[in-house]
């Protein structure tokens, strides 16, 4: 399989993503995180352009999304997503990920993400850190 990122998926996707992000088993795992998450920055919505979706934060933080897309044999399945938001001239935060954890190894496409939103943050001037929101401490991993 092969994987590619994506910043919008097509809407067919929907009921997938809406699973992933709402109703993913892991939650439980990481809830006082969330729920931080929630209460400081918002809630996860799921917003449709056209025939286009992505996530976006309910509230005025400019958010981006990064969705995992696993390709083979000419089909697609969505593996993963990332939400995440410059924080300030020199911070990004990735405030919430979810994966398909039935599919392939949690902690191998959580790392895929990781790795291809620090990618992406290179090429925004000035973001030097990207800070974690859901380990059990802040996690800041060095952009360069």
């Amino acid at each position: 399989m092969k994987f590619k990122f994506q910043s919008s998926i097509n809407a067919i996707y929907s009921d997938e993503l809406s699973e992933l992000l709402f109703f993913n088993i892991n939650q439980i795992s990481y809830k006082e995180h969330i729920i931080a998450a929630i209460n400081n920055y918002g809630s996860p919505v799921i917003l449709q352009t056209g025939d286009r979706i992505t996530v976006s934060l309910k509230g005025n933080i400019d958010s981006h999304t990064l969705f995992l897309i696993g390709t083979e044999g000419g089909g697609e399945v969505l593996l993963g997503v990332a939400v995440f938001f410059k924080k300030n001239a020199n911070e990004a935060i990735l405030l919430h990920i979810a994966v398909n954890h039935r599919l392939f190894d949690s902690t191998f496409l959580t790392l895929q993400l990781i790795l291809e939103v620090k990618k992406y943050l290179k090429n925004i001037t000035g973001i030097k850190n990207l800070s974690i929101f859901y380990s059990d401490r802040i996690t800041s991993l060095r952009i360069s």
